[in-house]
């Protein structure tokens, strides 16, 4: 068996299990943070770039 058809395969068991989840009385639930967890840790990424991007700004001003 050629390793695409390897591949394949493993995709058509994938999309089999996919439906066997989705038909079931009880689905996984897709778990997602918070919206407001989400804002948060946003904010704080955006904070670090700022903080980054004023630090690299600097540093070539000194130059």
């Amino acid at each position: 068996m050629t390793q695409l058809a390897m591949i394949d395969d493993q995709i058509e068991q994938c999309i089999m299990e996919l439906s066997r989840q989705a038909q079931s009385e009880s689905p996984i639930p897709i778990l997602l943070p918070s919206l407001e967890i989400m804002d948060i840790e946003l904010k704080k990424y955006v904070r670090v770039q700022q903080h980054h991007l004023l630090k690299r700004m600097d540093d070539q001003l000194n130059r």
